[in-house]
């Protein structure tokens, strides 16, 4: 079984790749833009620290969709590839359910937490769109 936790020799939460995730700049307005959307949809955000991170998942029918998710916010991931799970149980056992991958925390990803997580959970407040 491969161990997540360590990338290229180094583990993740080493200064070796603490000191890339700060050297990495903040989102272009047009990923900050998609993230939105992303966020009105299925998307989902967690708190690390101080810094907040992206999962992005689809179900297996939108394949490419998330592929080319992970394509525009890979600078942002840790991962080489997106995951997948499979189906254990029912008609699809044994065949993928989901395709999904997270970005690591960054503080780019802050002010999408502050505009949709501020109660702690997903909400959309009045007036954001």
């Amino acid at each position: 079984m491969k161990n997540n936790s360590f990338k290229d020799g180094y583990h993740l939460n080493s200064s070796y790749w603490q000191n890339h995730k700060k050297s990495i700049p903040n989102l272009a307005d047009n990923l900050f833009s998609i993230l939105i959307g992303c966020m009105l949809g299925d998307a989902c955000m967690y708190r690390v620290s101080n810094d907040a991170k992206v999962k992005f998942e689809q179900g297996y029918i939108h394949k490419e969709y998330l592929f080319n998710l992970f394509e525009l916010f890979k600078l942002y991931t840790f991962q080489d590839n997106p995951y997948n799970r499979m189906d254990i149980n029912g008609p699809r056992k044994g065949l993928i359910k989901s395709y999904s991958f997270r970005t690591f925390s960054h503080p780019t990803f802050n002010p999408l937490w502050d505009l949709f997580m501020s109660t702690g959970k997903k909400t959309i407040q009045p007036g954001l769109i």
